[in-house]
């Protein structure tokens, strides 16, 4: 498996130009027939004419084939080590335990790789991947959809052109109730997710953080997981961009409808990233108190979802084809692993009001713990949710 060699051909434009045209579309292997490759990944190929999917690999060969049958796919597989054709480049959709060794077999073939978030389960499993890239040469481009969407690219924008003016404040909400059609139970198993909210959704929001305004450190991480991953948690960070540090506060639930945007204030402007319709952005005066308008950031007529991950397909496709470097997402991916980490490592328990000890009054009539628990045996630390940095006062 190594990426074909001339990807495109140069033909004369109009006005006597030179334009670059497909000669063969980069020959995928999409591995893992899971709801993102149902709703995302599939559905982008077939809009794009540089890449054609060649196999659909998945353990699940019944659910594989219908699939392949829907997109139209010549091939499945059980086996990504094992496959009944020659591929230039691989999609790595499986659950997250399996991205790191999925990707380092291409990798090491020479074939091109675009790996869903998380890039891995660990800094050090992110590390590796990017030096077997670098060995072979072959393409590594972390699977971070949202910045091909409009939206974003907007909000990048207005932030480089300094249009917000001193960044003071970030607050990022994704809350929602779970409800992705998943096809087997691997988001709720430490063992095969790696976590649960924030290695999901948190990794949405921390590239877009890392992306939009540079460096960033946990301050204080807080979640309610108590043997199994976590469905709630409160972030509190400390951002590093070009004006100096900005508090942030991000929310994470997969229990409660609670939106999904990011809010960035900034002493002139305040921006609002909606994360559900991505081509949404709100922009207002910072002070300023009616509602604030929406609009919509390059409107395309193909929904934003599949525009998204079919623009992030076409990056990924002139990169493994020689034409274009990768986009810069490296990086930071790794670095959103870094701050997953810490996350992890920093945690403290939310506090529970149904998971607090109830003391029950003891013989002498003194309060006591309740019948049958010892005291302290339900302790869970309480640690109150990250205040909104944007509640303050504009300094």
């Amino acid at each position: 498996m190594v990426p074909h060699a001339a990807a495109v051909a140069r033909h004369a434009a109009p006005g006597g130009g030179q334009r670059e045209r497909p000669v063969k579309p980069v020959r995928l292997a999409v591995v893992g027939a899971g709801a993102v490759s149902e709703r995302c990944h599939l559905p982008a190929a077939a809009t794009v004419a540089e890449v054609a999917v060649a196999v659909l690999v998945d353990p699940d060969l019944g659910r594989a084939r219908r699939l392949a049958a829907r997109f139209g796919v010549p091939h499945t597989a059980p086996d990504y080590r094992r496959l009944p054709v020659v591929v230039d480049a691989a999609v790595v959709a499986t659950p997250p335990a399996l991205h790191a060794p999925v990707a380092l077999h291409f990798l090491r073939a020479g074939a091109g790789v675009l790996v869903e978030k998380p890039l891995a389960l660990a800094p050090a499993e992110g590390e590796m991947l990017q030096a077997a890239a670098a060995a072979t040469g072959a393409v590594l481009q972390p699977a971070h959809h949202l910045r091909f969407a409009s939206g974003p690219r907007l909000v990048k924008r207005l932030l480089e052109e300094g249009r917000l003016g001193a960044l003071e404040a970030v607050e990022g909400v994704y809350g929602v109730v779970f409800d992705w059609p998943v096809a087997s139970g691997s988001h709720f198993l430490r063992e095969q997710a790696g976590g649960g909210v924030v290695m999901d959704n948190g990794s949405h929001l921390l590239d877009l953080l890392l992306w939009w305004v540079g460096d960033a450190e946990v301050v204080e991480a807080a979640d309610d997981a108590w043997q199994g991953v976590e469905a709630e948690a409160h972030l509190r960070l400390r951002l590093h961009g070009p004006a100096g540090a900005v508090p942030a506060a991000l929310t994470l639930s997969w229990l409660r409808h609670l939106g999904r945007w990011v809010r960035l204030r900034g002493r002139s402007l305040t921006v609002e990233q909606d994360l559900h319709r991505w081509h949404r952005v709100r922009v207002w005066p910072t002070g300023w108190s009616p509602p604030a308008p929406a609009f919509a950031a390059e409107p395309d007529p193909v929904p934003p979802r599949v525009a998204a991950y079919a623009d992030q397909l076409r990056a990924f496709a002139r990169a493994v084809a020689g034409e274009a470097p990768p986009p810069p997402l490296l990086p930071d991916a790794l670095r959103a692993l870094e701050l997953i980490a810490a996350c992890y490592r920093l945690r403290r328990p939310l506090d529970l009001p149904w998971a607090r000890p109830r003391p029950a009054a003891a013989p002498d009539g003194a309060a006591g713990p309740a019948r049958g628990a010892p005291a302290g045996a339900l302790d869970s630390r309480p640690v109150a949710p990250a205040p909104s940095p944007l509640a303050a006062p504009a300094g």
